[in-house]
């Protein structure tokens, strides 16, 4: 029992000391190659999506400031319509006449009035108080009387203390400049047209003046409030970052980007300048949503190296048990023999016998010195008990002449104990020399272990390059499907802008048929009774180019909303090649970190061959000193048996009697101490 109890001791110790190294050394592997790659990805994956994301932000940005620049230049271009219709400094015409006509066309169009500024600077606005006042100091005044078409800031109407945004143009007449007509749009026109922006989820736009004033936003107070970002971070310091990037970037009219936090949130910005205009448009989005694809890599890999740990801990537990347990079956029978027991039978580590590894060597070894154990013992026990008897015989005869031999007896003794102690110490050495051949076959049989795991690391290495091959081929097919997707969207963003180009040459065809109708309504007034059928003819033609005109909006918008879907798609696209281009990139690498990791496993197995052959000649040297020493110990021998005809030389006269008490006295001290050994065997 208590045997029991110490070899399942011992087989738990062996178990623990092999499973618990292989399984800490491969999870400690896996764990630290799994982290530093993927810490390397996202830290990687995190700078270029941060650089992606800013100059998609910058490119909308430019995209945006253009669609504004194109709206204000219809506004203006539709107001320069309007301004070459001669009703308007046409003295003949009623100023009620001229009222009806603008409010009418504004109702239609969406502008709250119209106006004329004189020469001298002073507006007056199309209604019917013809509410007046001087503007000859306003920059959009200013412009527009020189030659050019202008727009104004939002800023609040005097007369209705509303905001408002001023289109203005030149109104000339015989190609003198005779002043300013100008249309009154509602201060919100900026801020919805950005509140129609869609970017993500979090996306925003916005518009702000040279003085850092917003004039549109989706948060429409902002804009009617006049709000300025520059003043209000002196008194709130949360806008201060905004602030920053307004003041040194954005109205120095730079295209950028930039990063600021605001209302407790963090932000990406691109802005750019808007032409023919002091504004600046700015597209951004919450810097959260961004790294949202970042954050969802690093849990994937966290989990992916937990699972990976998990695996090699499994395989190695696996591996290890296979390796530990016939190792701990036969140590257990080594043990036995040490303490004397033969009785031990084969039955477990039989089925390690046929095995023609080293386990297979070590299991036909303790068999075979099992067996000649058992051989030798039994060889020794029948010598000694004929020994034994033997030994009385000469027992018998030697006490008869014990008195003339005694002296001579004792000297010899001496010189045979000095023979006998220079023997044993020669098989003494002869013994440790033979355990040292063990422990060195001991290491051999580790170190062909050792070859296999290398071999087969080896072979995993070469599965892993086979299969980054395959990964930079699919990369670059990728890109080709991708490349061939991007022409077709390209193509299609070019043909809308073919098409929106011709809905605009439509449109303004349209707006000139409706001057013509109304100058020939007016005129079919002024013929009475006779230009009634005329003035009918007129109104029709006018109806349908208020039709023609208002599809022609519809299909602009149409137009407009279908070039910014494949201005994103193109973008998308460029934004997949590049993620593309940068994943090809992270493969290369990996191929390379695999051909270095090829590099080290071979110079590890030239280091295992050199083990190899280091540990053959420590045995060559091993048995070359046991050679040594059993000849020291044959010389032992002889020396002792030397001695023994030296003393039958001397003592010629005694020599039988001699013999008879030597051999008698050393046959009963050798049978008494062989069969005390073999008593401590069990066979």
């Amino acid at each position: 029992m208590c045997m029991h109890k110490n070899y399942n001791k011992k087989e738990d110790d062996i178990m623990k000391s092999i499973k618990t190294r292989l399984i800490a050394i491969f999870a400690g592997l896996i764990l630290v190659l799994s982290l530093g790659l993927g810490a390397v990805s996202v830290n990687i994956a995190s700078k270029n999506l941060t650089k992606n994301v800013h100059k998609n932000l910058e490119e909308m940005a430019m995209k945006e400031a253009k669609c504004i620049r194109i709206i204000c230049g219809a506004e203006t271009g539709y107001i320069d319509g309007i301004a070459q219709n001669s009703i308007i400094l046409d003295e003949k015409v009623s100023w009620e006449e001229k009222v009806n006509y603008l409010q009418k066309e504004a109702e239609r169009t969406g502008h709250i009035n119209f106006g004329f500024i004189d020469k001298n600077g002073k507006a007056t606005v199309f209604n019917k108080e013809k509410e007046s006042l001087y503007v000859n100091d306003l920059d959009y005044y200013k412009k527009a009387i020189n030659g050019n078409r202008s727009t104004s800031d939002v800023f609040i109407d005097k007369f209705t203390g509303k905001p408002i945004i001023i289109f203005a143009t030149p109104i000339r007449e015989n190609g003198v400049i005779k002043g300013v007509f100008y249309g009154i749009r509602d201060g919100e026109f900026l801020s919805s047209i950005v509140s129609k922006f869609k970017y993500r989820k979090t996306g925003y736009s916005c518009i702000i003046n040279n003085k850092g004033v917003s004039i549109g936003d989706r948060n429409k107070d902002l804009a009617l409030k006049q709000h300025n970002f520059i003043e209000a971070a002196k008194e709130n310091s949360d806008s201060q970052q905004l602030a920053d990037i307004i003041k040194n970037k954005m109205i120095r009219r730079e295209v950028g980007s930039g990063e600021y936090s605001y209302q407790g949130k963090e932000k990406i910005v691109g802005f750019a300048p808007i032409e023919d205009t002091p504004w600046i448009m700015a597209v951004g989005l919450e810097s959260k949503e961004v790294f949202n694809s970042i954050y969802e890599l690093r849990n994937l890999l966290i989990l992916f190296s937990i699972i990976a740990v998990a695996i090699g801990i499994f395989i190695t537990y696996m591996v290890s048990g296979s390796i530990a347990k016939p190792i701990t079956l036969l140590t257990t029978n080594i043990e036995k023999v040490a303490n004397y027991d033969l009785t031990f039978v084969q039955d477990e580590t039989s089925k390690y016998l046929n095995r023609n590894d080293e386990i297979g060597k070590i299991a036909s070894a303790v068999t075979v010195m099992q067996n000649n154990f058992k051989s030798l013992i039994k060889n020794v026990e029948e010598a000694s008990n004929q020994v034994s008897v033997s030994s009385k015989e000469f027992t018998a005869t030697s006490q008869q002449a014990s008195n003339i031999s005694e002296e001579i007896a004792n000297t010899i003794e001496e010189i045979a104990r000095g023979a006998a102690s220079q023997a044993q110490d020669a098989e003494q050495g002869a013994n440790s020399m033979e355990e040292l051949g063990y422990l060195l076959e001991v290491e051999q049989a580790y170190l062909k272990e050792l070859n296999i795991f290398a071999d087969k690391v080896v072979e995993l290495k070469n599965e892993g390059i086979s299969t980054v091959g395959n990964l930079v081929q699919s990369s670059k097919d990728n890109r080709e499907i991708s490349n061939e997707i991007s022409e077709v969207i390209v193509s299609s963003n070019e043909s809308a802008k073919h098409i929106q180009k011709a809905s605009e040459m439509i449109q303004s065809i349209a707006e000139q048929t409706n001057l013509l109708a109304l100058n020939a309504a007016i005129e079919s007034a002024r013929a009475g009774e006779a230009g009634k059928g005329f003035a009918v003819v007129a109104d029709e033609i006018r109806k349908l180019a208020e039709d023609s005109n208002k599809f022609t909006i519809e299909i602009k918008d149409i137009v407009t909303i279908l070039t910014a879907k494949t201005g994103n798609a193109v973008l998308g696209m460029h934004k997949a090649e590049e993620i593309i281009n940068s994943q090809n990139v992270l493969v290369m690498k990996t191929e390379e970190k695999f051909n270095g990791i090829a590099d080290s496993i071979e110079k590890a197995k030239e280091t295992i061959e050199n083990l190899n052959v280091f540990s053959r000649k420590m045995e060559n040297k091993k048995n070359e000193m046991l050679e040594l020493v059993q000849n020291l110990s044959s010389i032992a021998e002889e020396n002792a048996s030397g001695t023994e005809e030296a003393s039958a030389s001397i003592e010629e006269q005694v020599v039988s009697v001699e013999e008879i008490a030597t051999s008698s006295q050393h046959l009963a001290e050798l049978a008494q101490n062989l069969n005390q050994l073999i008593m401590k065997f069990e066979i």
